[in-house]
């Protein structure tokens, strides 16, 4: 394999994306820089660590409100498995929005995760199979609200933390000695459940606004809408974009410090640092949802 990864450039190695994350929805977060990178030519795999039905099981926690006689039996009495196969139909048409044809739901239930030895070797088994130079994960960390950190492991962070041991374990010799050992070179987390301030880099999305906007539409088994969809992007892609100095961005923490033999510049930051001030606020002030349906 050779070294020259591109590097903003052209004409180099393709690179490998592949996102873990917890449930299904949680993968929505970073596909706007997934498009980007299809459009660069290189793979996005997006994988759920669960399939996400008791996280998100909205209906039926509706349903246990009325009064006992009052609920529906067909709401009560689906199956895990058909609510399972729901939630990857909704996974696979959102990540066909922005060309992502790679979407795996791992078997394993959420809230909480369980780590068992099966878990750990099936995702070892898809991190052999696509050997990602970039992976994008949660933070193995909870976020400390107002200074405290809480003692709550839930599924974000413990999908976060998985995800390293098992990064350790494929870079180490395969114990059936079988598989080449593998190393990630940069971990990405999602960081819409951080403060702006604890962010390493903005991906500009604005140009994927609308896709990730019917994306969130598409989970009807949550209960979302249109109008939902709307709020959420502008709440939260549009809170990343404001402090981006753009649009609408995607925001990412580094799990570890950027190495490089020059220090790095995007071009997104030698725009801002040539546009006008008019041409800054109008890019800011970018608002999608005006012209949603």
């Amino acid at each position: 394999m050779s070294s020259d990864l591109h590097d903003g450039g052209h004409g180099s190695e393709p690179l490998r994306l592949m996102t873990i994350a917890a449930h299904p929805h949680d993968a929505t977060y970073t596909l706007g820089t997934s498009a980007h990178h299809i459009q660069r030519g290189d793979s996005v795999t997006v994988v759920s660590l669960t399939d996400g039905v008791t996280t998100h099981d909205e209906g039926l926690v509706d349903e246990l409100r009325k009064p006992e006689g009052e609920r529906r039996a067909e709401i009560l009495e689906q199956s895990r498995d058909g609510k399972a196969h729901r939630k990857q139909v909704e996974m696979e048409k959102v990540c066909s929005l922005f060309g992502i044809t790679d979407v795996r739901i791992l078997p394993f239930s959420d809230n909480p995760i369980e780590t068992t030895p099966q878990l750990y070797q099936t995702l070892a088994d898809v991190f052999y199979d696509v050997r990602p130079h970039i992976v994008i994960t949660h933070a193995p960390y909870n976020w400390g609200h107002r200074g405290h950190v809480s003692i709550w492991d839930h599924d974000h962070p413990k999908t976060g933390q998985i995800v390293h041991q098992t990064m350790q374990t494929v870079s180490m010799a395969d114990p059936q000695r079988k598989r080449a050992p593998h190393n990630v070179a940069q971990v990405f987390y999602i960081g819409v459940e951080f403060g702006w301030n604890e962010i390493d880099v903005f991906v500009d999305i604005s140009d994927q606004v609308d896709n990730r906007m019917k994306a969130e539409a598409l989970y009807e088994s949550q209960g979302h809408t249109g109008d939902f969809a709307r709020k959420r992007i502008e709440a939260f892609a549009g809170y990343a974009g404001w402090f981006g100095r753009t649009g609408y961005a995607e925001p990412f923490i580094r799990a570890t410090a950027q190495v490089s033999d020059h220090l790095p510049l995007t071009a997104n930051e030698l725009q801002q640092a040539s546009q006008t001030g008019e041409q800054t606020l109008e890019k800011m002030g970018h608002f999608a949802s005006r012209h949603g349906d």
